[in-house]
């Protein structure tokens, strides 16, 4: 809505000075697995992209973001009463257990390096070896350089033999190129902190650790800033909130930077 409003608001001899494409994908929350593809095509027509996540809940904006990804790890091993013949089982959740370990030390606090197991399955009952488990890994890192090498290394350790026996295959869910914060991009970012004092505001900016639309327009070498939408919080709990006051404020934002923009044309 803060975007259909900046929109309506601009008298049309500025929007005619300028060429705006709106995407909206109804996916953005799961991945934009689906949509991908088609937001690559709408970067490769653009010049620069804003999108309208939520500010941060001290009203920073997002100049930067992590790039992340989503893996599925299947483990397959062999059943066997745990009581009368175990070793005739191979155990998939212990493989799994020692999987997880092993790559739990590639985190790096320092480089922004996270790795975090969010879900796992496995087993059925408790005096059954486990034929079966599962876990799903999300992944989180501040440049592609450090994907590359975090993703080589879980990669190899996909491949190790963790229990005689047991076999496992991952699969990459799903990746978001890092969001750097770029020279191009620092530039656009003086003039959204331009169009912000003058309707009489600061603009303060920060990095995010969560990845969005972004990422991918990013990713296609297009200037890209976040977190453009009014202030909220809790996300993703029963607690998220919106703070009223400040839609009009970034409404009146945007209202001033596509003026800017086409001022300057």
């Amino acid at each position: 809505m803060t975007i259909v409003y900046a929109l309506k608001n601009l008298p049309k001899e500025t929007l005619d000075k300028l060429a705006i494409l709106v995407a909206c994908n109804p996916d953005e929350e799961t991945g934009s697995v689906s949509s991908h593809d088609w937001l690559k095509e709408c970067a490769a027509k653009s010049d620069r992209a804003l999108i309208f996540e939520p500010a941060r809940e001290g009203g920073e904006l997002v100049c930067a973001r992590k790039g992340s990804s989503t893996y599925r790890i299947t483990f397959h091993g062999v059943s066997a009463h745990a009581g009368n013949n175990p070793e005739r089982g191979c155990d998939a959740i212990y493989a799994m257990v020692q999987f997880i370990m092993a790559v739990k030390q590639l985190a790096d606090w320092d480089r922004g390096i996270t790795l975090n197991f969010g879900a796992i399955k496995g087993g059925t009952v408790a005096n059954v070896v486990a034929d079966f488990a599962e876990t799903e890994l999300d992944l989180r890192v501040w440049n592609d350089e450090d994907y590359d090498e975090i993703n080589a290394k879980i990669m190899q350790l996909a491949q190790q033999e963790w229990v005689k026996g047991v076999t496992q295959e991952i699969v990459e869910k799903n990746h978001h190129a890092a969001m750097p914060l770029s020279e191009a991009t620092k530039a656009m970012a003086g003039l959204i902190e331009e169009a912000a004092k003058l309707e009489g505001y600061d603009i303060a900016w920060m990095k995010a650790g969560g990845a969005s639309d972004g990422n991918t327009t990013a990713s296609m070498g297009v200037p890209t800033l976040d977190g453009l939408g009014p202030v909220g919080g809790g996300m993703h709990c029963d607690k998220e909130y919106l703070e009223i006051n400040s839609i009009e404020k970034h409404i009146k934002v945007a209202e001033r930077f596509f003026k800017l923009i086409a001022d300057r044309k």
